[in-house]
């Protein structure tokens, strides 16, 4: 009975099915990837061979294959930050960010003829604080509520 070798090296994943096969046999190779990659091809030398995953195929000859993976890009979102108020430098923190990064926006406490009184998402107040920090799991647009200060006014009675 003539047996061949099916050799197959991976980096940045694990294969199932390589081994000793007889001649005509199926070899059946399964690649799984590390957390944060993707399959991409089955490679001999620097021949694609094939995109399945698993992949079939008879054993004719010796062989070593490559089961190669990539790097799956992070989801990224937006946030926006907004003022209620009017001047500059009013707020900060917005920008692009990968997704479950923590991100903290500021709003300015000393404002001239404005009191900070919290932030809001979607009209829901979401924080008092003007630093607020949380981790990004979408889209966000924020705004930074404030209200006109109008100060303490001396009232005389006539």
């Amino acid at each position: 009975v003539v047996k061949y070798n099916v050799n197959v090296t991976a980096e940045n994943g694990t294969v199932t099915g390589a081994g000793e096969y007889e001649k005509g046999a199926e070899a059946e190779l399964t690649a799984t990837p590390a957390e944060g990659y993707e399959f991409t091809c089955w490679t001999s030398g620097k021949d694609t061979v094939s995109t399945a995953n698993p992949y079939k195929f008879p054993v004719t000859a010796n062989i070593a294959l490559v089961a190669n993976f990539k790097l799956i890009p992070p989801t990224k979102y937006t946030v926006t930050v907004t003022a209620t108020a009017e001047g500059e430098n009013v707020v900060s923190g917005g920008g692009e960010y990968e997704d479950g990064e923590e991100v903290k926006v500021t709003a300015s406490e000393d404002l001239e003829g404005w009191v900070f009184i919290g932030w809001t998402e979607d009209g829901e107040f979401v924080a008092n604080d003007p630093e607020y920090t949380f981790d990004v799991k979408g889209d966000v647009e924020l705004v930074a509520v404030y209200a006109a200060d109008l100060g303490e006014k001396e009232v005389t009675a006539k």
